[in-house]
């Protein structure tokens, strides 16, 4: 029986399997068993999957009909026969230590975490999460400012670069929620949360992600997309309630991240082509009237109290149905407010785009 199951959901992915696969079996940590989860591919990455398993024993290979992401996952928990489990996306790849560090980790606490190193295809920079030295801490000592600091820079945002103890994971019954496409990892790293007591931070990162331009969901608006990151970041705030972590710290890091959706939320509604410039302004002007977000930044209004980009969008050059839109977000100061968040942390890109619009000079 191996130590680690590491489980590797794939989907039309047969430009990158080969390097996540490659470099997971190029570990030097090497008790471990590879389960690839082939869920309804169109393409030749099911073949790719299964060529693979006449190369190294240790692979395993399901097909299953396509069920999304959470559905491949929960076929892969159970399918595991490993002590600890890790999960890795077959869009991205590990660095040759990974599994190594993790599982040491993983002797510490009942859960450990490494750092990501964030990459767009075909660069060679990475950017890393923030750096910490090693540490384990106990979530039972109400840790309320390591728990906030690992919050509001993501540390418990995604379900890979962490090693799980299975037996927690069946024990309490916890899998992924097939019924979100948004915010899953973040659901599911919570319920774990909730059933441990000791966490290891290893400072350094050995995951890889990649952020890929096209198809991608980070990079896609879809409808009630605001709503879904409510939902989610209501979810986090009861889970750190009901493990007694929840003060005004925590849930500052929770509002940070819901202001943060926010923008998120605005850069996908801008740079979708198939929505109107009309529609654009709708769906903006629908998060505005959120009641929820009014009352985020009413508790937060240092967050969004000051943006250079608010007077210059507000310029006298705006055409009519920018000032159509300012005239009626005035009805309520929050709203306006949420203009200043809305445009505080967007891509330059998106920012010239804004300006195009309402033909602002750069």
């Amino acid at each position: 029986m191996p130590l680690v199951s590491v489980i590797v959901p794939v989907y039309n992915a047969e430009s990158k399997i080969n390097r996540c696969i490659d470099s997971i079996l190029a570990q030097t940590f090497t008790d471990f068993e590879l389960i690839l989860v082939d869920d309804g591919s169109q393409d030749t990455s099911g073949r790719i999957c299964d060529e693979y398993t006449q190369k190294d024993p240790r692979i395993k290979v399901i097909h299953q009909k396509n069920g999304g992401v959470s559905s491949a996952r929960n076929t892969g928990i159970r399918a595991a026969s490993g002590e600890y489990i890790g999960f890795v996306d077959c869009d991205d790849y590990l660095e040759a230590e990974y599994l190594k560090v993790l599982y040491k980790g993983a002797q510490k606490a009942q859960l450990s975490i490494c750092g990501v190193f964030f990459c767009r295809e075909g660069i060679t920079q990475k950017t890393s999460q923030k750096r910490y030295d090693d540490f384990c801490y106990s979530l039972s000592d109400k840790s309320i400012e390591i728990t906030a600091d690992l919050l509001r820079y993501g540390r418990f945002n995604y379900v890979y670069s962490k090693m799980y103890r299975k037996s927690i994971l069946t024990d309490h019954h916890i899998l992924f929620d097939e019924k979100i496409s948004l915010g899953e990892d973040t659901v599911f790293v919570f319920e774990y949360l909730k059933q441990i007591e000791t966490v290891y931070v290893i400072g350094d990162s050995y995951y890889n992600y990649i952020k890929c331009q096209e198809n991608s969901l980070t990079n896609v608006f879809r409808e009630n997309m605001y709503d879904s990151y409510i939902l989610i970041n209501d979810r986090i705030e009861r889970s750190l309630k009901e493990m007694g972590l929840l003060n005004r710290v925590t849930l500052r890091a929770v509002d940070e991240r819901r202001i943060q959706a926010i923008s998120l939320t605005a850069e996908a509604i801008i740079l979708n082509n198939s929505l109107s410039k009309k529609e654009k302004i709708q769906c903006l002007d629908s998060i505005c009237r959120n009641d929820k977000v009014t009352l985020y930044l009413d508790r937060n209004k240092d967050l969004v109290s000051s943006d250079k980009l608010l007077t210059a969008v507000s310029h006298r050059s705006a055409s009519r149905l920018y000032d159509d839109y300012i005239f009626r977000m005035k009805r309520d100061r929050h709203v306006l407010t949420l203009k200043k968040a809305v445009v505080r942390v967007l891509p330059g890109e998106v920012i010239k785009r804004v300006k195009a619009w309402f033909r602002i000079a750069p």
